[in-house]
């Protein structure tokens, strides 16, 4: 089971959200500082009740498509990629949400130790130190023949 949300975590995530627009509809634009306007137990309540009953409100599953340019030639459509903007409120949940799924995970040890994607303190680095001490013992076993 996941824990509740309170308002003071919902704050310090809405704090920590990079003051840019983000799309809430179609026509609509929401500035994240906005939700700040006393509106935490507001949404303490609607992410408590989405965590209670297991689902993601279909309407924070809307987001706004825009294309950005990676390389080449401007007129080759090959030449942009999709992204997606989620509004903030989208944004807040998944925080939450993958803050209290990294810690579900965790404490029944269902992430493998050669996970190294979006786990703390885990990084490219770690992956690569891991395969390559892997293959020095395989190497090292190898010459002492132990096959």
């Amino acid at each position: 089971v996941l824990s509740y949300t309170n308002e003071d975590e919902v704050s310090k995530v809405l704090r920590n959200l990079k003051n840019k627009k983000t799309p809430v509809t179609r026509n609509n634009q929401l500035n994240s500082k906005m939700l700040l306007a006393n509106n935490e137990p507001f949404l303490v309540d609607i992410f408590n009740k989405s965590i209670d009953q297991g689902v993601f409100p279909s309407s924070l599953k809307l987001a706004k498509v825009i294309h950005l340019y990676k390389k080449g030639d401007y007129s080759n459509p090959e030449n942009y990629r999709p992204i997606s903007l989620l509004s903030c409120l989208s944004k807040v949940y998944e925080h939450l949400l993958f803050k209290r799924m990294l810690v579900f995970c965790n404490k029944n040890k269902i992430l493998s130790s050669k996970q190294f994607g979006f786990r703390a303190k885990m990084s490219c680095i770690n992956a690569i130190i891991s395969v390559t001490e892997y293959m020095r013992d395989e190497i090292d076993r190898k010459s002492t023949g132990q096959a």
